[in-house]
């Protein structure tokens, strides 16, 4: 009987938390974008980009490339493109939010982004997830007959464009991050091989680049 009565509650608490954790895993509590203030053009396109998904960004001014010194291996707008998802990411944990987005300021949304999102299984555990990379859909397996759109675990994920994090995530991508030795695609890709971060991709990317603004960040040395 005694056992009987701990299966019905333990149903009972799984049927109330079930749902409510579903929709916790897709919800979206914040969204960052990465703005250096010299682009006010990247600053109106991402105004436009808000009305089009009908959520508000939160803006935080990139990190100025001459405010460091280049490294051997990663010339000084790459360190300022590191430092700013730094930011970025802390910016996210001084709130009491439990997921966000960070965005570069290039980028643009496929219609009803956030509505396919919803509409797709999310991994038991994560730690960040790109809503749009550069590298993953080169693999075969990735991809999917009919085109619909779905989440895949990352293999090779390139570009930081669009990612969606979580607490942990932020924290994992912190400490990773604290030393700069490599781009940061670089760095992330690197640990998520080696299995230390848990990383997920959309496939077809919900959001990708707008190459018509060039990039802030050249990738010579020197």
């Amino acid at each position: 009987m005694t056992v009987r009565i701990l299966l019905v509650v333990c149903l009972a608490v799984a049927a109330v938390l079930t749902p409510l954790f579903a929709s916790y895993r897709k919800d979206i509590d914040a969204i960052f974008v990465i703005n250096l203030k010299t682009r006010q053009d990247r600053y109106q396109h991402m105004l436009e980009q808000e009305q089009k998904v009908g959520r508000q960004f939160d803006y935080l001014d990139a990190v100025e490339a001459h405010d460091h010194t280049a490294h051997d291996r990663i010339n000084d707008h790459q360190i300022a493109c590191w430092r700013s998802h730094m930011e970025a990411l802390n910016a996210f944990l001084d709130t009491r939010n439990l997921t966000s987005v960070i965005l570069e300021d290039d980028v643009v949304f496929e219609e009803d982004a956030f509505g396919k999102f919803r509409e797709m299984v999310l991994p038991w555990r994560w730690d960040m997830i790109y809503l749009g990379e550069c590298n993953d859909y080169k693999h075969p397996e990735v991809t999917r007959p009919d085109g619909t759109f779905h989440i895949y675990k990352s293999r090779y994920p390139g570009c930081t464009q669009a990612y969606m994090v979580n607490r942990q995530g932020a924290h994992k991508l912190l400490r990773l991050l604290n030393s700069v030795t490599e781009p940061i695609d670089e760095t992330i890709i690197h640990a998520v091989m080696r299995g230390d971060i848990h990383a997920y991709g959309v496939f077809p990317n919900l959001v990708n680049q707008d190459n018509s603004f060039g990039t802030d960040v050249p990738t010579t040395l020197g």
